[in-house]
């Protein structure tokens, strides 16, 4: 194959671009979500000091999301595509890193810098994960912690490559805004303060660093560390002492974040009908031939080790991994799960993408082989779970506006003022969100509650499927979505 050098920036650029197109789109176009109106027309009424000081005791205020949404809103409308401005735009920080990822540690060395299969894949396997980018596309917190996180991976790799100072203090930064965008990364802010302390430590003992020179920045350091434990005090003392992190699962990490993450990131996908459990294996097979690669280097390299990016990042993986095991005993919190374990996604790829590096520097058939084949299974993966019109962690709200046209229709065609809609629960902030920014002011919506409403004699009810049974008596449907998992009623 004959390396082209436009080939590092034009195939990069062209996936960069797609995947950034389907984020706009989706951000444009899906409807509002339940767990986006909070922080769509909720949070944005507090001040920015306010928010700091976590006005309630509900976990949807990530801090930095809340702030930035309130920003948006100062410079553009309130619409659904601008709440979602801030995440849109974490995205190309993160598409940048990923490319710096790439040029810097996947170029072809043997061969002049030039482009290589594995440095293709790089981009495909950090971008092509639909779940992933969903969250690049929502008002939450998580799609720009992971780009802040994968920031904080990357200037930790630089620190411990060049030992430069400055890394260090990215490395810190980076890890503690995303920690401030989704305090599910508080773990990642522990695990890379320790990582980065063990660099420091092995500087001085390599006579690198001076003693003085090490006591000042790890002194530096701690008071960093102190500072921002008192920014995340208030707020998650709020939230341990009321109890809210009942909403997620206690069935092990295993279940709870390996099989769960690898399951929504199938994103509907079936590969020969094989069970999630299947690729989880998969995955803890590539994770301990990491460590004992890794195990061997740090035999090898000592001190030297915390140059090898390899080593790095799979250190950084397993002491999150730690954390996280430490923080679900010792505290009594539950499992990452679902959009929260999201995180170890970019995390595990890191090291794997490494890992592949060794292979291909030892025998480069094979790594180019790995390489082709991640690259096809990637953007055949991304192709078929291609879904513009939901986001699959709340695919229920993919309905609201065909339930407003239908609604909006009816209204002028009886040339009503107003239509009464009662609705699940699920449904309700999505309609209060339209209603509140005067999209869709002329529904007059049934205030929240969690029980059906069997009484309720509304000429309009918006319900999930198993809800129908106590209200068929009163209620016809009129509009059916996905086999009649949801369901528009209309009074008899």
């Amino acid at each position: 194959m004959k390396y082209l050098p436009w080939l590092q920036w034009i195939l990069p650029a062209i996936l960069i671009f797609l995947t950034l197109l389907i984020v706009i789109i989706k951000a444009y176009s899906v409807p509002i979500t339940h767990d986006e109106v909070a922080s769509a027309i909720y949070y944005p009424t507090f001040t920015v000091w306010q928010l700091i000081k976590f006005p309630d005791v509900w976990p949807s205020n990530h801090i930095l999301n809340s702030i930035l949404i309130k920003l948006s809103f100062l410079l553009f409308d309130v619409s659904t595509f601008t709440c979602r401005l801030p995440n849109v735009l974490s995205f190309v920080l993160y598409s940048v890193i990923i490319w710096s990822i790439a040029r810097r540690y996947f170029l072809d060395r043997q061969s002049n810098n030039k482009t290589s299969l594995l440095y293709l894949a790089v981009f495909v396997c950090f971008l092509c994960n639909p779940y992933l980018l969903d969250f690049f596309g929502l008002a939450r917190g998580y799609g720009m912690s992971n780009a802040f996180m994968v920031g904080s991976l990357f200037y930790c790799l630089r620190f411990g490559e060049e030992r430069r100072i400055r890394f260090l203090w990215l490395t810190l930064v980076f890890a503690s805004l995303a920690a401030y965008a989704n305090f599910t990364l508080l773990i990642f802010f522990v695990s890379v303060n320790a990582l980065l302390m063990l660099i420091l430590f092995g500087s001085f003992l390599s006579k690198k660093y001076s003693l003085r020179y090490f006591s000042t920045h790890l002194a530096l350091m701690l008071l960093f560390i102190l500072a921002f434990a008192a920014l995340c005090y208030t707020p998650i003392h709020k939230m341990q002492s009321t109890n809210q992190f009942v909403y997620w699962s206690a069935n092990g990490f295993y279940r709870d974040t390996l099989s769960n993450l690898i399951g929504n990131s199938q994103y509907g996908v079936s590969y020969f009908a094989l069970h999630a459990d299947v690729f989880a294996w998969v995955v803890i097979f590539i994770f301990f031939a990491l460590f004992e690669v890794v195990h061997l280097k740090i035999y090898r390299k000592a001190l030297l080790v915390f140059e090898d990016p390899l080593v790095l990042s799979f250190l950084i993986l397993v002491f999150t991994i730690v954390v996280n095991l430490i923080q679900t005993t010792s505290l009594g919190t539950p499992n990452l799960t679902g959009r929260t374990a999201l995180s170890y996604y970019p995390l595990f790829i890191a090291p794997f993408l490494f890992g592949i590096r060794e292979v291909r520097l030892k025998w480069r058939r094979a790594g180019n082989v790995i390489a082709g084949i991640l690259i096809a299974l990637g953007l055949y993966h991304q192709i078929s779970a291609l879904q513009m019109k939901h986001v699959r962690e709340w695919a229920y709200d993919q309905n609201t506006y065909d339930v407003i046209k239908y609604l909006d229709t009816y209204r002028k065609d009886h040339q009503l003022e107003k239509i009464q809609l009662n609705t699940s629960w699920l449904f309700n902030p999505a309609f209060t969100f339209y209603i509140q920014t005067g999209k869709s002011a002329w529904i007059d919506l049934v205030p929240y509650h969690k029980e059906t409403d069997t009484t309720s004699n509304t000429p309009f009810y918006y319900i999930m499927n198993e809800d129908w049974n106590k209200l068929q008596k009163n209620y016809d449907p009129v509009l059916q979505f996905d086999g009649n998992a949801r369901m528009l009623l209309q009074h008899k």
